[in-house]
């Protein structure tokens, strides 16, 4: 009889507690930014992440899906604009598939060695993104805004694949042909070759529901190259994030 006493006093507790947020959150209208002080929040989604790099022949450059996690804090500036500042963990990167030729002619002995490479880039940062944002009464919100993100490691993996066709035509010695397969495979967390900070501009809209939940999706587009010996790579992203507003 005591459980059940104490069961019933949780329950009572709980839903005391749940009714009293709801209230607020519908009375006050808090979650949309009524509050002056600044909003502390969580975020997390998934990125859709590319390389922009100039064309190259027989070169194809395909995204990879990724994440981000972190945390945001809004302000409010009028009824309608407010500043938000993030400090995000973020995955980037793009899968790279390569392949070329190469003919090597001795006297009496020609080969030809095609090429492929195969491989996925990752690169993982600390993002921290500074957005200026308009939300409407209804909840609605477009933003943007300028972000810095600094390098904290990389990871390539993947392979080398190279088939060599042999012809020999060296008469009363050998004469035919011969084809060789030889596979190595690649493995990098070196950030040498990378820049430490890469900075870029973000533009995006969502929807903050009362009760602390919002919706956003935002395109990222890098302005400065990953790699510190070029300036034509640089990171893009398609970000889906779910957030929540703490009261």
């Amino acid at each position: 009889m005591k459980t059940k006493t104490n069961a019933i006093g949780i329950t009572l507790l709980i839903a005391t507690i749940f009714g009293s947020n709801v209230a607020n959150a519908n009375g006050n209208n808090y979650y949309r930014g009524k509050s002056k002080s600044p909003i502390i929040g969580v975020t997390a989604g998934f990125n859709v992440s590319m390389i922009n790099a100039k064309p190259e022949a027989n070169t194809e450059i395909t995204p990879l899906l990724t994440y981000n996690i972190g945390a945001t804090c809004r302000q409010r500036l009028t009824k309608t604009f407010y500043s938000e500042g993030q400090l995000l963990f973020s995955s980037k990167g793009a899968s790279v598939i390569s392949s070329f030729s190469e003919i090597e002619e001795e006297p009496g002995i020609i080969s030809k060695i095609d090429y492929t490479v195969d491989y996925k880039e990752s690169l993982r940062y600390i993002e921290v993104p500074l957005l200026a944002k308009y939300q409407s009464k209804s909840g609605f919100n477009i933003f943007a805004g300028p972000a810095v993100s600094f390098l904290v490691s990389t990871k390539t993996v993947g392979f080398v694949n190279a088939t060599a066709v042999t012809a020999y035509n060296i008469p009363g010695v050998i004469e035919g042909s011969e084809t060789t397969t030889l596979r190595e495979d690649i493995s990098s967390k070196s950030k040498q070759d990378y820049s430490k900070i890469d900075f870029s501009f973000a533009l995006g809209f969502g929807y903050q529901l009362k009760n602390g939940i919002g919706f956003s999706m935002n395109l990222t587009e890098g302005l400065r190259s990953i790699y510190t010996d070029d300036h034509v790579n640089t990171n893009g992203v398609l970000a889906a994030n779910i957030n929540y507003l703490f009261n």
